[in-house]
């Protein structure tokens, strides 16, 4: 069985390397981050720029996840997840007009200064964020929405959004043998968590709930 891909356009915009792509949950929007520090949020259906977000304090782009509620519990409980060379996160919230509000944007300092966010992944049956950094710590986060509120925002327009929290529930100390590259939540309720590292071929299967290693098992080369 074969299948065939047929390209759609060239997204275009970035003015450096492309470190982290991702998707809303129902496809319509694409989101891209870039080493130039920016993340531009592209049209699936015309694949057309719609907005560009930007923070000083981000550096390069690193990873990208995007954040909801399954079932949902809102009708626009949804934001962006950004993470950034310098080992910290950013929570930017999804607006009822669908632009995303960085006047609402919640920054967490995750790992040390420069120990970038090297992966991330999001549960959305359970609503928690696992990160594992450059230098190979893990932790486990529990999301939280706190209830929205209105503001003009730039356009002068009332416009509800929401603030995303984030609430440490364990953390796998670095063993610095290897950088981690790959992070799925998987199995019954999303109770556990695979972790591939690059230089070791190293997989290694997490208890979502504990952290406990269930098993671990070594590719035939390395990643």
């Amino acid at each position: 069985m074969t299948s065939e891909y047929t390209p759609r356009g060239t997204l275009k915009g970035s003015k450096g390397p492309i470190s982290a792509i991702t998707f809303t949950k129902d496809v319509d929007l694409v989101f891209i981050g870039s080493d130039d520090g920016h993340v531009r949020i592209y049209s699936v259906k015309d694949l057309a720029v719609i907005q560009v977000l930007h923070d000083k304090a981000w550096g390069k782009i690193t990873a990208l996840s995007y954040v909801w509620a399954e079932p949902p519990v809102g009708d626009k409980d949804e934001s962006l997840c950004v993470g950034n060379i310098r080992g910290s996160v950013a929570l930017i919230p999804r607006t009822q007009t669908s632009w995303f509000s960085q006047k609402a944007l919640r920054a967490y300092d995750t790992f040390p200064f420069n120990d970038s966010v090297a992966v991330q992944a999001y549960d959305p049956m359970n609503k928690r964020l696992a990160l594992a950094s450059h230098g190979g710590t893990i932790k486990l986060y529990s999301v939280a929405t706190t209830g929205g509120f209105t503001s003009g925002l730039t356009t002068g327009i009332p416009t509800q959004y929401h603030i995303v929290d984030l609430t440490e529930l364990w953390t796998i100390r670095s063993t610095a043998d290897a950088i981690p590259i790959g992070l799925k939540f998987f199995g019954g309720g999303n109770q556990s968590i695979i972790l591939h590292k690059i230089e070791t071929g190293e997989m290694s299967c997490l208890d979502a709930q504990t952290s406990d290693q269930l098993w671990q098992k070594h590719m035939g080369c390395a990643m």
